[in-house]
């Protein structure tokens, strides 16, 4: 299966014990894992409910997990500097 490299914007928010990505839009959120970033994202506490852009491959859901993005790129977004 090819990766597929994906930019998405939204909210910082946990799924179970895990970092999400809730993206307007998308019926399931996205759960950040590995990445060259993953773990500095984990580390920065003061991100849960802010917009972040994150960058990554995306990964299919299996199980019961909805489907995961890389964290190979991170940045806060202020939605009032957004045009």
């Amino acid at each position: 299966m090819p990766e597929v490299q994906l930019t998405a914007q939204g909210k910082a928010t946990k799924y179970e014990n895990l970092f999400a990505l809730q993206v307007a839009g998308l019926a399931e959120v996205l759960v950040l894992e590995g990445g060259k970033r993953a773990e500095e994202l984990k580390r920065t506490l003061n991100v849960l409910n802010k917009n972040l852009k994150v960058t990554g491959n995306l990964h299919p859901s299996h199980v019961n997990r909805p489907p995961g993005l890389t964290v190979d790129e991170f940045q806060v977004v202020n939605l009032k500097d957004v045009k």
